[in-house]
This record gives structure tokens, C-alpha cells and sequence, in this order.
């Protein structure tokens, strides 16, 4: 009786383990995940070198320059990367920029006896006439790929220079202010002393 009960016992715990068994498939779960990086320019100045004094005799200074660093995440077709120049006169503010026989300028005119536009258009041309305005040899350098070029009477930014960066993600742009004033922008005669300004602004536009 013992023996008989023992076996049906094991019969049936046989059964239930049999009757659990399960096969599992493959299973796989995926997952994408997605972030943005926004278009972003930063523009740092690295050195500068902005004040001087000027030689009555010859109008002739020390140098000025300065050097900034370009970085930024986009391309040429995200933002225009442009430098401006103004300078005050009678009638209020005018690009300080001009190229003047195949050599690129800026014009400086004194802060206290503010010059007219008609001064400015003439040293701009080179013409002469030009009371407390002096015009002095500018250029720019960048860092390879990217290129800086002058580029008179721009559409929206008026006479300026224009970076391109070309694929390029980081670069330095140098810029150097000559000390001697291009040819008859300078006469002791018509330009008074004082503090003679003129004021770049280095900006990235989003188009």
C-alpha cells in the first residue's frame, strides 16, 4: 500500500514538470534616439592693439591691429561672417572702409571736430579736401580654409570685409592698421589735433 502510493506520487510530479516546459524565440527591442546641435558662431578677441600717437609732421603712427578667433559649428550658407567699419561725421555715422588705387583703407577722423561726409567721400577718393580725416592702409589675414576678402558697396553691409570659412570649423583673423596715411589724406594744414577714431565690429549674421 506504501509502495503503491509512493509511485503515483512520483507519477504525477513527472507529469507537472513535463507539462511546464516551454521554448522561448528571438526577441529583440530597438531604440533610436536623436538630439540637435543648433547653428552656433563664437567670436573671441585675442589681442589688440588700438591706441597710437600720431607724428604732426608726416601724420605717420605706430601700427594697430588686432587678432580674433573664429569658431563655429555651421557653414556659409548658416551666416555671413562680416566686418563693418563706421566713423562719425556732421551728418551722422558712414563705413569707415574705402580702397583707394588698388589699396585697401580706413578712414580716421577726429572726435572733436567731427569731419563732413563730403570730407570723408573726398579722402575716400583720394581727391584731397579732406579736413580731419586721415585714411590709413588696412589688410586682412585668416587662417586656411578660410579666406577674407574686401568687398565694396555689399548689398546689406555696405563696403566691408567678408569672411568665408569654407568647411573650416576654427581660424584666426588678423587684422593690421599701417601707420603711414595713403597719399593726400594727410596735411598738417587741414587736419586739427585731437583724437582721430574709427570703430570695426566683427559680426556673425544668421541668414
Amino acid at each position: 500500500m506504501n509502495k503503491r502510493n509512493l509511485l503515483t506520487s512520483l507519477i504525477l510530479i513527472t507529469a507537472v514538470l513535463t507539462s511546464t516546459v516551454k521554448a522561448f524565440g528571438y526577441a529583440q527591442v530597438r531604440q533610436r534616439l536623436l538630439t540637435i546641435a543648433e547653428p552656433a558662431v563664437a567670436i573671441e578677441k585675442l589681442t589688440e592693439n588700438n591706441a597710437g600717437n600720431i607724428a604732426v609732421e608726416t601724420g605717420i603712427h605706430s601700427g594697430l591691429g588686432a587678432s580674433f578667433q573664429l569658431q563655429t559649428n555651421d557653414d556659409d550658407s548658416g551666416y555671413d561672417y562680416i566686418l563693418t567699419a563706421t566713423t562719425p561725421t556732421t551728418g551722422g555715422s558712414t563705413s569707415a572702409f574705402t580702397k583707394i588705387n588698388d589699396q585697401t583703407g580706413i578712414v580716421f577722423v577726429n572726435v572733436s571736430a567731427e569731419p563732413t561726409l563730403d570730407d570723408i567721400d573726398n579722402a575716400k577718393n583720394g581727391s584731397g579736401l579732406n579736413r580731419n580725416v586721415i585714411v590709413y592702409p588696412i589688410s586682412m589675414e585668416i587662417d586656411n580654409p578660410m579666406t577674407v576678402e574686401y568687398v565694396p558697396n555689399h548689398a546689406t553691409y555696405d563696403n566691408c570685409w567678408q569672411v568665408r570659412v569654407n568647411g573650416g570649423t576654427s581660424g584666426v583673423l588678423t587684422q593690421t592698421i599701417n601707420g603711414t596715411p595713403l597719399a593726400g589724406t594727410y596735411t598738417i594744414g587741414h587736419d586739427a589735433a585731437g583724437s582721430y577714431q574709427a570703430t570695426i565690429v566683427f559680426t556673425a549674421y544668421s541668414k
